[in-house]
């Protein structure tokens, strides 16, 4: 954006020398500068996620593109007020660079919404169409409420896509063990329930994203002389770390959270 100033009339004097008479004379001229201001970012809409009514366990995300498309995840969105993306007005002088930067994670004061993934999409690029010209930023999140978990109310995996060997999962699913998906993402965490029958070994194996593992019910023992984990013990592993363990006489029962959907891969002996 320019400014233009202009100076007025400036008078400029010039002498004149004929025939030896000195004979002045003024004449107007115009001059113009232009000053060139910083780059300014003025917020022209702002962000709204619409009319959000949760589900009973109040679980569920609702995400806002930069084209102004909503969608519900679990919830059902009312129809009175849709929503819609933020917008920014960029101005300064041609040519000009910027970068942006968005917030990691934001917390709504109204819902207990938590807004954890950012987009940002620049219409005009740059300042780049001349001076005082405008380049339109438009910014879009999703937003995840609190998420609640029934046990009783979630259901016993089939492993149809196991995250394991299948030989491994076959296996122990014959041997009566089975495992519930309980967060699958919601803020970055995902766990499962695991039940096992007394007596059963997994073998070594590890995971690639780190883990923590709390003993609900009976108690582990660690593959390799490792210690035995009884009821509201607890571990953490690294992602990578190789381990197994074998239930206790009176079975298995566990959380593992996990900081991501981690694969299973088994360890190579040795």
């Amino acid at each position: 954006m320019k400014k233009h100033l202009l100076l007025g009339a400036i008078s400029l004097a010039a002498a004149m020398t004929a025939f030896g008479q000195v004979t002045s004379v003024t004449t107007p001229a115009n001059a113009s500068v232009s000053i060139y201001v910083d780059l300014a970012l003025t917020n022209t809409t702002g962000l709204f996620f619409g009319d959000v009514f949760p589900n009973a366990n109040n679980a569920g995300t609702v995400a806002v593109s930069t084209g102004g498309t909503v969608t519900p995840t679990g919830v059902t969105l009312g129809t009175a007020h849709t929503g819609y993306a933020a917008t920014y007005a960029l101005t300064g002088k041609k040519s000009s660079s910027f970068s942006l930067t968005l917030p990691t994670s934001t917390q709504l004061a109204a819902g207990g919404l938590q807004v954890d993934t950012w987009t940002a999409k620049v219409d005009n690029g740059s300042v780049q169409t001349g001076d005082g010209q405008q380049a339109t930023q438009t910014v879009s999140a999703t937003a995840d409420g609190p998420s609640f978990f029934h046990l009783a109310e979630l259901a016993w995996s089939d492993e149809a896509t196991p995250t394991a060997p299948r030989a491994l999962v076959d296996e122990a699913r014959r041997a009566g063990a089975k495992r519930k998906f309980v967060a699958q993402g919601q803020g970055g965490f995902y766990s499962h329930y695991s039940v096992f029958p007394p007596g059963y070994t997994v073998p070594m194996h590890q995971h690639d994203h780190d883990e923590m593992i709390v003993v609900l019910e009976g108690a582990a023992t660690m593959l390799g002389g490792g210690p035995t984990l009884t009821v509201h013990d607890s571990m953490v592993l690294h992602g990578g770390y190789s381990y197994g363990f074998t239930a206790g006489p009176d079975g298995l029962t566990f959380l593992t959270i996990r900081t991501g959907a981690a694969q299973t891969r088994l360890s190579e002996p040795g």
